[in-house]
């Protein structure tokens, strides 16, 4: 998929001097409104991949000389660039009514054929025609816990790719539909998900080109795993195991006998019944015989242990008390041939066990600290090709992704990692799930990028005769962020505070 063409190789590594152009220049313009940007709390409100995911999405698009924005209050900034630069302020059905809040909703703000389109609101778009605007409702996807706002990746024509995060407690995962927009309606074409946002976004009509740091997929529902139907706990002497009943059965409904090697445990029927479906609660599988003839993992002492039953208002509890044969002995797991049920331990009891393994992870067993391949550039990425019955094929190539082209670019390339160097490749045209092609090589980049291993997010410009890598640094001191631009011979800066724009 992504086969190298060493006749672009090259060690010129010279070219990255970071010598200043002697025929650059610097304007500074003032902007008319301030660009939208995080409140201080929106690290507090979200996750490292939401974070992560909302860096990517656009705020600010570019169509032929004109540099478009959301502004703070929600309106739209056209900035004309040529010799000076003019500002137009266009309002939105967003200006002023509080729609974003610096957080979860976010603006991104796209290019779809002749129209603009704002997305970070919820469900639905804001498809911009001139004067004119009209909301495009998004149908609804199923999920599971919360889902934040519908952003939009890549647009063309009348087609969309959507993206928004869902939080799914522990963890959060990724939606990714594709959209036809007509009138005001958005009608989904396919639907797959991610564990990681998607850095890379293509589409050709229903077709889709996708990569992350890991594989897209169908959506499917998790069975969720059933909790144990007994608990079990150990000292150095015993172990106890207890099981939760309902009111309905009786103590004298158990049996229960103790051997050396294991125990039988039951319940006695009211009434004969066949079972054709797995045992789902504690009462069915005593019913069903599924801890009769039990191999302990380590043998008892059968005339010392015996079993007791407590009642509460809501159920009722039966406890094995097991005297261990071979005191002091700690087991892994109560039953021989089950480990799938954890042993339930005391904090008092997990206090000693972390105090023995800090010998083994402190920090003073490293001889010599962290060296600079320990910051090796490069994320993990992974091809995916979504055809337009949704049907999902996966690149087997193993890359790391470095930067992709910006839109204004004149490609939709993407620069990965090989070695020290970089290959810049583009996609098939029309995309399909075929090889890229190897267009250029940028020598040494991944070395001068790993020294500026702090600069996030890394961008590339492909121009007519050069190609540019742009790497965006965030200052925090003086709250400016401050954009380099390395081709292969210079190294220029260029900033925007939010109030100003410098070319």
């Amino acid at each position: 998929m992504f086969r190298a063409n060493r006749s672009l190789s090259s060690d010129a590594f010279e070219a990255y001097r970071l010598a200043p152009r002697q025929d650059a220049y610097t304007r500074i313009y003032p902007l008319p409104k301030r660009v939208y940007v995080h409140s201080a709390q929106a690290g507090a409100r979200l996750g490292y991949k939401e974070l992560k995911a909302q860096a990517d999405y656009p705020v600010a698009a570019i169509v032929q000389n004109e540099l478009s924005y959301v502004a703070e209050d929600g309106s739209l900034i056209h900035a004309a660039i040529g010799m000076d630069i003019s500002f137009r302020v266009q309002d939105t059905p967003y200006a002023n009514a509080g729609v974003f809040d610096g957080s979860q909703c976010m603006p991104t703000l796209s290019r779809m054929g002749n129209a603009w389109v704002l997305s970070g609101t919820g469900t639905s778009l804001l498809a911009i025609h001139g004067d004119a605007h009209t909301q495009v409702e998004v149908p609804g996807v199923e999920y599971d816990g919360e889902a934040m706002p519908w952003h939009v990746m890549h647009a063309q024509e009348s087609y969309a790719l959507l993206q928004r995060a869902v939080r799914h407690s522990p963890s959060t995962y990724f939606d990714v539909v594709c959209v036809s927009l007509s009138d005001d309606r958005a009608h989904i074409l396919w639907h797959v998900t991610c564990d990681h946002p998607v850095t890379y976004a293509l589409c050709n009509g229903p077709e889709a080109l996708l990569a992350a740091e890991t594989p897209v997929s169908l959506p499917t529902r998790d069975t969720p795993k059933p909790l144990p139907w007994y608990a079990w706990s150990q000292t150095p002497d015993d172990v106890s195991c207890s099981i939760t009943l309902p009111l309905s059965v009786s103590k004298d409904d158990v049996r229960a006998t103790f051997k050396p090697q294991g125990f039988s445990l039951s319940l006695c029927p009211p009434h004969a019944r066949i079972y054709d479906h797995p045992p789902q609660s504690a009462e069915e599988h005593l019913l069903q015989g599924t801890m009769e003839n039990c191999t302990l993992w380590a043998s008892i002492l059968a005339d010392e242990s015996t079993w007791s039953w407590e009642t509460s208002p809501h159920n009722a509890k039966l406890v094995l008390h097991m005297t261990k044969a071979h005191s002091g002995t700690r087991w892994p797991s109560l039953l021989v041939n089950d480990d799938s049920v954890p042993e339930t331990l005391d904090a008092t009891d997990m206090a000693p066990m972390m105090d023995r393994l800090d010998p083994y992870t402190s920090s003073r067993l490293l001889q010599d600290g962290l060296e600079d391949e320990d910051f090796d550039m490069g994320t993990p990425w992974h091809l995916s090709y979504i055809d337009a019955n949704g049907k999902v094929l996966h690149a087997q190539d193993q890359v790391s992704f470095l930067a992709r082209s910006i839109p204004s670019s004149r490609d939709p390339a993407v620069l990965l990692k090989h070695d020290m160097d970089g290959h810049v490749f583009t996609p098939p045209s029309p995309i399909s799930f075929s090889a890229w092609t190897h267009t250029e090589t940028v020598p040494a980049i991944s070395y001068v990028l790993a020294s500026k291993r702090d600069a996030h997010p890394i961008y590339m410009y492909r121009g007519t005769s050069m190609t540019w890598i742009i790497a965006v640094e965030t200052r925090t001191s003086t709250s400016q962020s401050l954009v380099g631009a390395v081709d292969v011979r210079s190294w220029t800066r260029a900033g925007c505070d939010g109030h100003t724009v410098t070319t």
